[in-house]
């Protein structure tokens, strides 16, 4: 193999040697949920709610997101 002293064409000359085409990857990017914005009152009861009970079930969630909605 060649000792090459440029980077840019050392690194575009390994890349290809080694059958790699970084142009053509693909980056997989996973989609974040967008962020629920609540409103002051929407906070004060959600904190007391979480102040009694630590955990909801899916079931109490869907109520409570029913109810502030």
């Amino acid at each position: 193999m060649r000792n090459f002293t440029s980077s840019s064409s050392s690194s575009t000359t390994a890349a290809t040697l080694s059958g790699v085409n970084h142009s053509n990857v693909q980056i997989k990017k996973t989609k974040r949920r967008s962020r629920a914005a609540f409103s002051h009152a929407q906070v004060i009861e959600l904190e007391r709610r979480f102040a009694q009970q630590k955990y909801l079930s899916s079931t109490e969630r869907a109520e409570l997101a029913s109810l502030l909605s």
